[in-house]
């Protein structure tokens, strides 16, 4: 039994994160280090409106379902990434060859490699878990698509509290426009968002206490879905 709000594979958490990550990707550990740099330009300096922090580059590469991304590059231009894509950015392919391979090289600690054995295909001798799993719409920090992925390999969908940020700010624009802590904001500026944590507090309080059987709709309910809305939110959903 447990309570988590995931990301999945962490190079795709840093490279669509809005809140510094993206510099990561770019800085000594993956980009900047090589011989020669991968550091590519024109980078993108804005992820569907949200500014970014440099080193940038350009990897040209897209969401899936052929979900489009919007990126202002630094020469000013701004580009719909939405596949299929025909690469025109010179450099992009060996970045994504980077990506890939720390990808493969980190499937041991990768938690969508290992969603399925929660539920759907428990680990020899071992129970299925109860799980529940709470994300926001347009988390800068845990990008959505690194969230549905998990629950998607898990089969996990049911078992989700969708945070729509989107509709709180809309109602409260003292509300984070960043809702990556949601769940603990009680001490928050925002009337709203102490409202929002202590029910969602009080939902995960309720869901352990019931030994992971009681999943139940937090207040104030127009800010939740439970379980998500199928399809599953593949987009960034940023709100600049």
């Amino acid at each position: 039994m447990g309570v988590a709000g995931a990301a999945g594979e962490l190079i795709e958490s840093f490279r669509l994160g809005g809140a510094g990550n993206r510099s990561t990707v770019a800085g000594r550990r993956f980009l900047a280090s090589r011989n020669p740099s991968l550091i590519n330009s024109p980078g993108i300096t804005k992820l569907n409106g949200v500014a970014l922090v440099p080193p940038y580059f350009n990897e040209n590469l897209p969401l899936r379902d052929g979900v489009s991304m919007t990126v202002e590059l630094e020469d000013g231009t701004t580009r719909v990434v939405q596949s299929p894509v025909i690469n025109a950015a010179p450099g992009a392919m060996a970045i994504q060859e980077v990506f890939e391979h720390y990808e493969w090289v980190s499937q041991s600690s990768n938690p969508v490699a290992f969603a399925r054995h929660l539920q759907r295909s428990p680990l020899a001798g071992m129970p299925q878990k109860s799980v529940l799993f709470l994300f926001a719409k347009g988390d800068l920090t845990v990008p959505n698509p690194t969230t549905t992925a998990i629950l998607r390999a898990g089969d996990l969908a049911d078992g989700t509290i969708f945070f729509r940020n989107d509709l709180a700010l809309a109602e409260d624009p003292q509300m984070s426009r960043n809702p990556h802590g949601f769940a603990f904001a009680i001490a928050d500026p925002s009337a709203l968002a102490r409202e929002i944590a202590r029910g969602i507090q009080q939902r995960v309080a309720l869901f352990l206490a019931s030994g992971g059987e009681l999943i139940i709709h937090p207040e104030p309910a127009r800010f939740f879905e439970v379980p998500v809305l199928l399809p599953l939110p593949e987009d960034l959903s940023y709100i600049p």
